[in-house]
């Protein structure tokens, strides 16, 4: 699984970074794994940005899949000392 982080622009999204996620399964018969808080790249531009999560998986006895993309609601950085907040 990754998280990938996107600048929304008028024309192709830039790419502000890639960022892999994963932990340990919790148990064989809970068919789930946790990841703590991803930490990306300093976003340097005033603009809105999403992220998307895509992966791939692997369930016993069956090919791999290739997990649809989901796609996060959008966030503002300012610039300075602004930060990022959702609107």
């Amino acid at each position: 699984m990754r998280v990938n982080c996107r600048e929304d622009q008028v024309g192709p999204d830039a790419d502000c970074g890639q960022h892999p996620v994963g932990g340990p399964v919790i148990s064989p018969s809970t068919p789930r794994w946790d990841s703590g808080l991803t930490y990306g790249n300093k976003l340097v531009d005033a603009n809105d940005y999403f992220a998307t999560v895509t992966g791939q998986f692997t369930p016993q006895g069956y090919p791999s899949y290739t997990a649809a993309e989901l796609r996060s609601q959008s966030w503002h950085c300012g610039t300075g000392n602004v930060g990022c907040v959702f609107p």
